[in-house]
């Protein structure tokens, strides 16, 4: 006697596609610092060959994030920090930036055009929202796709 063949779907071969997930993260800036450094580079960082010296221009927005509603790390840290070769890339980059959780406090690190921290830093002082665009926090880490800095609420 022959069994009956039950009517089988065709299995799905390879990697399951993972659908794109967006993450929003606005934070309201409580205060911020600015640091500048200039320095010879080491034999090790002349690899690019680009200059014997280094500038280190940094812009820290700390403040609390407000949305998501209840965010698990409620304190945050943002780092903008220039850089002078960013327009030389050749590669298409993943993000703009990254965030990672330390010590139950949000922060995020972003490259950003060096022609631009003079603007930045002059309007630094009227600066109340950072909002940012990205994957969500997967194992205490994520991405940002985009960075809007706002002197009012939106």
């Amino acid at each position: 006697m022959a069994k009956a063949q039950q009517d089988k779907l065709p299995k799905k071969r390879g990697r399951p596609c993972l659908e794109k997930l967006y993450a929003r993260y606005e934070i309201q800036i409580t205060s911020w610092d600015f640091s500048w450094s200039f320095y010879l580079s080491g034999p090790t960082d002349r690899w690019q060959g680009r200059s014997h010296f280094k500038e280190m221009t940094t812009l820290t927005l700390m403040g609390r994030v407000i949305e998501p509603e209840g965010f698990k790390y409620p304190e945050a840290l943002l780092r903008l920090v220039a850089d002078p070769w960013l327009d030389s890339l050749v590669e298409q980059p993943a993000a703009i930036g990254s965030i990672h959780i330390n010590d139950k406090q949000f922060t995020g690190y972003v490259p950003i055009p060096s022609n631009q921290m003079p603007m930045l830093v002059s309007s630094a002082n009227r600066l109340l929202f950072v909002e940012l665009n990205g994957t969500p926090l997967r194992y205490r880490k994520a991405l940002i796709n985009e960075l809007h800095l706002n002197t009012a609420p939106d």
